[in-house]
């Protein structure tokens, strides 16, 4: 339940949504045009901390004058910081997998390199990848050249720290190794659905506009 201090938001950061406590708010007014005719413009800017995980986020709210002769001051807000999961382009087995190991990143490092290994299972059986285990399947992809051979040994050497986090006798995934884990993933996710959807959306533009003026190839 919200009340003046606290806010319900979804942490980017862990993926718990819950009240937020407020810690700090800034406000600021930009006041621009020559009278009669000036507008203003409405900033508020709040610091939250997460119950779970303990990490902030800074929210911004935004109004202005000018809407509100329009349509009665509606309200903008957004969050600066952390940016929001990435979701373009991936497939639901993908995505759901994604989302479910970057809930457990502050929480439980080894856990959170196990669930990135299973991202990796699921990416190579949507990509139809051939192998008995991961190891073969990410070699296969490579093979296939779904990935290049930089971002097969980034593969690689995420599934090795999988099988660390997996097996007590191997060692320990710390919090520090979450980062490069996340960028290793990211890097992949990329190339392999991120951009491809991008193209997809640019080829389509330019076949709309093709139809609609004398542009040729």
């Amino acid at each position: 339940m919200e009340n003046q201090k606290t806010k319900i938001r979804e942490c980017f950061h862990c993926g718990n949504r819950a009240p937020m406590e407020i810690v700090a708010t800034y406000k600021d007014t930009i006041v621009y045009g020559e009278p009669p005719y000036n507008d203003e413009d409405y900033y508020t800017w709040t610091i939250l901390i997460c119950p779970s995980c303990r990490r902030p986020t800074l929210e911004e709210i935004f109004k202005t004058s000018f809407e509100a002769e329009i349509d009665g001051w509606p309200v903008h807000e957004r969050i600066l910081y952390p940016s929001k999961i990435n979701l373009e382009g991936l497939p639901e087995t993908v995505k759901k997998s994604y989302e479910a190991f970057l809930k457990v990143r502050n929480v439980e490092p080894n856990a959170f390199a196990v669930l990135i290994g299973r991202t990796l299972d699921f990416i190579c059986k949507d990509r139809n990848s051939k192998g008995n285990n991961l190891y073969e399947k990410l070699i296969n992809l490579s093979d296939r050249n779904e990935i290049p051979g930089r971002l097969a040994e980034m593969a690689q050497g995420l599934r090795k720290l999988r099988n660390i986090g997996a097996h007590a006798d191997l060692g320990e995934i710390v919090k520090d190794d979450v980062p490069i884990l996340i960028a290793l993933c990211e890097a992949i996710l990329e190339y392999v659905y991120r951009a491809p959807s991008r193209l997809k959306l640019l080829q389509s533009r330019i076949e709309s506009l093709k139809k609609k003026t004398s542009i040729k190839d």
